[in-house]
């Protein structure tokens, strides 16, 4: 794989990790349960994450 292909690849992963994001948010948001709530919001923290580190590597 070359380096566009691979830049190409994590930008997708970096998109999809935001989709992940908003949705575990508004799962958060909407839900009733407190274990819910958090586990949702959890995710939410974790895709974040992800993307920030995905687009480190992107940027190196």
């Amino acid at each position: 794989m070359d380096k566009d292909n691979t830049i190409s690849a994590l930008n997708n992963l970096i998109e999809t990790s935001r989709d992940g994001e908003e949705g575990f948010r508004t799962s958060a948001e909407h839900a009733r349960d407190a274990q819910l709530k958090a586990l949702f919001a959890n995710r939410a923290a974790s895709c974040a994450q992800a993307v920030q580190e995905l687009q480190q590597v992107v940027q190196a």
